[in-house]
């Protein structure tokens, strides 16, 4: 008998980017596209098409939905948040 190995479900969240978690902590912390898109040096359209990924990924069809499920499922999980280094967001 043959056993397959059973793969881990990962929740919507953790299927998200590298940079879309970055866009996620920072709208949680209240920044908007622009102010983003600021802090990170990209264009803020740019920051919306992540912004829309992340909608994608989540199941969300607004902004607001996206702030709803971080703080519904993310949280205070420290794992999933980035650090600041000079300016810049790396994982921890």
């Amino acid at each position: 008998m043959l056993h397959s190995q059973v793969q881990p479900v990962q929740l919507p969240h953790e299927q998200l980017t590298g940079r879309q978690k970055e866009c996620l902590y920072l709208l949680l912390q209240g920044f908007s596209a622009k102010m983003i898109a600021q802090k990170l040096g990209l264009s803020s359209r740019t920051i919306e098409t992540h912004i829309e990924g992340i909608k994608n990924r989540l199941g969300c069809f607004r902004k607001s939905e996206i702030i709803e499920y971080g703080f519904k499922y993310i949280g205070q999980n420290k794992y999933f948040y980035p650090i600041l280094h000079d300016g810049k967001i790396t994982e921890i």
